[in-house]
């Protein structure tokens, strides 16, 4: 992991942050670290997962990760 020199006092101030970055990072201690991009391994297990759930619960209630949008209304 990379460390970002930067300390938040608070949630806030960490949600104000904007880099303008297509990294993904997390708030550990009042430290921003950059975490490294998922493995392929990673990245096929959340899709069978997806599926799976999907399957289960309907295509309508799981979404995967990035989408920000509320889940819309039955």
């Amino acid at each position: 992991m990379l460390k970002v020199n930067h300390q938040f006092q608070s949630f806030e101030e960490y949600l104000s942050d904007n880099d303008n970055s297509e990294n993904f990072s997390e708030l550990f201690n009042g430290e921003l670290i950059e975490v490294p991009p998922e493995s392929g391994l990673n990245v096929e297990i959340a899709n069978f997962l997806f599926l799976k759930f999907a399957l289960l619960l309907g295509h309508r209630k799981v979404r995967g990760q990035g989408l920000k949008s509320p889940l819309p209304r039955e």
